[in-house]
């Protein structure tokens, strides 16, 4: 067999970013450690998504004059990429412990009354 060689991964590679792909967000996720995590800005608060997968069910689109969204709904959180929507499933608070999304946003209260507020790259 042949060997192969990998670059090292940088600090802030793996961070998500809205516009990029739900594929590629994933892919971020899938690909972090404690030691390069998949960082984001979520409703003013820095977190670390540990755990996600690309949504099941149509959104609307949530991109207004160049600000990406997240959604709260039926208990879930949603967020929006270049091409669709990532729901996650467990996430890390900076300076907390691991927590599941549906714990994080009982405590959420930077959202519209429609259940969208923003997130972004950090």
């Amino acid at each position: 067999t042949k060997a192969t060689y990998a670059p090292k991964i940088g600090k802030g590679e793996l961070d998500l970013d809205p516009s990029a792909s739900v594929i590629q967000n994933i892919r971020r996720i899938q690909a972090s450690s404690a030691a390069h995590p998949a960082r984001a800005h979520i409703a003013g608060r820095d977190v670390t998504i540990m755990k996600a997968t690309p949504a099941q069910k149509e959104h609307p689109s949530a991109k207004q004059d160049g600000i990406a969204h997240a959604l709260v709904a039926e208990g879930r959180l949603y967020l929006f990429c270049s091409d669709g929507a990532l729901e996650v499933l467990s996430l890390k608070p900076a300076g907390k412990g691991s927590m599941s999304a549906q714990a994080f946003i009982s405590g959420l209260r930077d959202r519209d009354e429609q259940g969208f507020t923003q997130w972004r790259a950090i």
